[in-house]
């Protein structure tokens, strides 16, 4: 059932949570905030009782940059400063999808958790999902306390957690964004909209019934660390995945950032690079092992932790991430948790399929 919510701020404390409601007013437009109208996306000043520590670029340079800040793209992250100490920010959604690769303890992780921190620095809860896949079980627990807020689940797990840890729920999952995919692509077509930014304009503008099945889409960001895990179990069905998603998804707004630490021509395959010609290289071991993932040696002669190689459209960009603390992530992760949220994850497709049927 729908619940009024109340003009008073106090409605942001978790005790409050809130229905999303999809039944628009034809007199006026559509509001994907409606029901969450107080909630206060993080800022830097979160921060301001962690101590800085010297000589090290923060995540809290990055985010408070008049390039990030100003910015005004559908999925902006800012990754770093480039060779000049200008801020990077790009735009996920132009990418559309994002592979990246480094050896053991050189950034990786930290650009992960930065790109998570820059999308939830930007977008609403009612604009932005998150899917993720954490086969190594270490990263990405940060982010369970933003289950009815930022995440997607599905009844085709084993377990009741959104954020998948075992290789055996990994079928579901996917099978689940590729289902999502199919829905949302038979709603643009229904709408004749080209993208979710066009579909979304309408529907926010009365132009389509949600009595027809419309609604408001939010974006999918669907990170898997690590995915040469999965490649290893088993490759074909990895990459068959990776071409359902990738070749509509960014369409209807499902984008995919995929990581790994094993840079084999096995795992990262020529059906995995075709999907995914934006690319971060961090520090990688050899010269065989930069051209495979950037088509140059420039990969294996970085020495400093941090700094990578980000290659979108032929173009190769050398920069120096920002670092992020984990009492930086738990910072943000409580600012949002202790509000008010939807009171369940953003459900996926339950309809099995092929995929769903398929087991690594």
């Amino acid at each position: 059932s729908f619940i009024d919510i109340d003009t008073d701020e106090a409605t942001a404390k978790k005790s409050t949570t809130a229905t999303p409601t999809q039944q628009p007013l034809p007199t006026q437009p559509f509001d994907p905030k409606q029901d969450l109208p107080y909630f206060h996306l993080p800022t830097v000043s979160l921060f301001s009782n962690i101590p800085e520590t010297l000589g090290v670029l923060g995540i809290r340079d990055t985010l408070s940059s008049p390039e990030f800040q100003n910015c005004t793209e559908e999925l902006p992250i800012a990754l770093g400063t480039d060779k000049n100490g200008k801020t990077f920010v790009f735009d996920l959604a132009k990418m559309p999808h994002i592979l990246v690769a480094g050896t053991t303890g050189k950034g990786k992780s930290l650009a992960l958790h930065g790109m998570i921190a820059s999308l939830l620095f930007k977008k609403h809860p009612s604009e932005l999902k998150f899917s993720l896949i954490d086969t190594k079980g270490l990263e990405f627990g940060f982010y369970e306390k933003l289950t009815n807020s930022y995440l997607v689940s599905t009844d085709l797990l084993s377990d009741e957690k959104c954020i998948v840890y075992d290789l055996s729920d990994i079928g579901a999952r996917m099978a689940a964004l590729i289902r999502e995919v199919e829905k949302r692509t038979e709603l643009l077509k229904k709408a004749r909209a080209r993208n979710i930014v066009s579909y979304n304009q309408m529907f926010c503008s009365r132009q389509l019934d949600p009595t027809d099945g419309h609604y408001y889409m939010p974006y999918i960001v669907a990170i898997i660390d690590d995915f040469g895990n999965i490649m290893q179990q088993d490759a074909r069905l990895m990459e068959l995945w990776m071409t359902n998603l990738t070749q509509t998804g960014a369409l209807v707004g499902i984008h995919l950032i995929i990581c790994t630490q094993l840079t084999t021509k096995e795992i990262v395959s020529p059906a995995i690079r075709a999907q995914f010609p934006s690319r971060i290289a961090f520090s990688l071991l050899s010269m065989s092992e930069s051209r495979l993932i950037l088509g140059t040696g420039t990969a294996n002669k970085i020495s400093t932790p941090g700094e990578c190689i980000y290659m979108y459209n032929g173009n190769q960009y050398h920069i120096r991430c920002g670092f992020i603390f984990d009492e930086e992530i738990r910072t943000i992760v409580n600012h949002i948790a202790v509000q008010a949220d939807y009171g369940f994850p953003y459900t996926l497709p339950e309809e099995e399929s092929e995929f769903s049927r398929e087991k690594l």
